[in-house]
């Protein structure tokens, strides 16, 4: 799934995600770092329909991405993919909300 275009790259994960072809774990996972938003996004959800409530690292790498994504939107998904599979985000901080900074 390598191609310069980013909006390819989200698309076949979009479809690996509905086509529900598990062999294809490995390489939205990888996505999950990819530097575009839009194709990190597409692969949590990806991963959330095929894998989403057999898979205990899952929950994990959607909690990293919850709390440490650069990207709002990336950080929503996975929090909102964290309820989907019936998890809750470390700190209590659904929908990829960022912690409130501590005063100095």
């Amino acid at each position: 799934m390598v191609n310069p275009d980013p909006w390819l790259r989200a698309t076949v994960r979009h479809a690996v995600g509905l086509s529900g072809q598990k062999r294809w774990h490995k390489e939205l996972q990888r996505g999950m770092q990819d530097e575009n938003p839009v194709v990190r996004e597409s692969s949590i959800l990806a991963l959330v329909r095929l894998d989403g409530h057999e898979d205990e690292s899952l929950a994990r790498l959607l909690e990293q991405r919850a709390a440490d994504d650069p990207d709002e939107l990336v950080r929503e998904a996975a929090g909102l993919a964290l309820k989907a599979i019936g998890a809750v985000p470390s700190g209590g901080r659904a929908r990829g909300k960022k912690k409130p900074k501590q005063p100095s």
